[in-house]
């Protein structure tokens, strides 16, 4: 009897305790959405935010068309969400994501999307200038948005109509050779060179490239929700976005790199990463801080292939 009245007792307790625990939690998150006066957004939930939204389904993958829905239902080019703890605004406007780009206050990114602060799309500051700003030169010198880019890609759509007739009319799923179209075309300002489709490289590293979308959104809603962590979903998806890495990295770019090295010729900068190996030999002695290194290149590089490669077939 008295080990019954204690076990009711002790129930009660901690069902008032989570009760009071999760209003707390709710008001807070009331409060603080308020003094922050935020763009209208759907409700979040504590701990893990609204990080249900960016769950990957058939009909939505990345989660974007729900977010792009969430403008209609608010009415609003412009709605909050939260990223587990992280409070986030996204922007559905042209005009607003242009003026929020001219502004320094808009240039961070946050830590859930960074490799190693490396690279050129999840990075900030100097370096992030920097190395921006020398890619944009470096591929408009190289004929981005010219005449003669419009030749590379005509010769690419060579390829892509002879392999669409192969299929005699029949009627096939486009994504992978889009996909191959996109990468050889990519390849060739950054390599200086295409792949054959049935280059079994060439193959790897575009699923490799489409492998580091699909566990790096499990790593980065780890990083959103630290609970995530804990559990199989985090550390199976963080060891295979390494595997995917170290392969990309060591096994396709930086063989790509040793051979340019040792082909190097000054007089004959005709791709990306020729162009880098020059700024790397002119900042040699240099006293003046700056990031053209190897590694610096192997991240621009896989930047580069992610920014067009998965995203244009998906």
């Amino acid at each position: 009897m008295v080990t019954s009245v204690l076990m009711f007792v002790w129930t009660n307790w901690v069902s008032s305790l989570m009760t009071v625990t999760l209003l707390t939690l709710i008001t807070i998150k009331y409060l603080d959405s308020r003094r922050w006066k935020l763009p209208p957004g759907p409700f979040a939930w504590p701990v893990i935010g609204n990080a249900s939204i960016f769950k990957a389904t058939p009909e939505d993958n990345s989660g974007a068309k729900r977010v792009l829905a969430l403008t209609k239902k608010y009415s609003s080019d412009i709605v909050s969400i939260k990223l587990g703890t992280q409070q986030a605004v996204v922007m559905h406007n042209i005009n607003d994501v242009k003026e929020a780009y001219a502004k320094e206050i808009f240039n961070d990114r946050p830590d859930g999307v960074r490799l190693g602060f490396k690279g050129i799309l999840g990075n900030d500051g100097q370096q992030w200038k920097e190395q921006r700003r020398f890619a944009l030169h470096t591929l408009r010198d190289f004929g981005l948005g010219k005449n003669r880019m419009e030749a590379v890609i005509q010769s690419e759509l060579d390829y892509f109509v002879t392999e669409i007739s192969r299929h005699n009319g029949d009627p096939f799923d486009p994504t992978d050779l889009v996909s191959n179209v996109t990468a050889n075309i990519i390849s060739y300002l950054v390599f200086g060179h295409r792949f054959e489709y049935d280059d079994a490289e060439f193959q790897e590293m575009i699923q490799m490239v489409c492998q580091l979308f699909q566990y790096g959104r499990k790593v980065f809603l780890g990083n959103m929700v630290p609970l995530i962590k804990l559990f199989p979903y985090y550390t199976q998806g963080k060891a295979k976005l390494d595997q995917s890495l170290d392969r990309l990295f060591n096994g396709i770019y930086k063989p790509e790199f040793e051979q340019h090295l040792k082909e190097y010729d000054p007089n004959n900068i005709e791709d990306y990463v020729s162009a880098f190996i020059k700024e790397m030999k002119q900042h040699e002695n240099s006293t003046e801080q700056h990031w053209f290194t190897e590694e610096q290149l192997l991240y621009n590089i896989g930047d580069l292939f992610q920014a067009g490669t998965d995203t244009t077939a998906g």
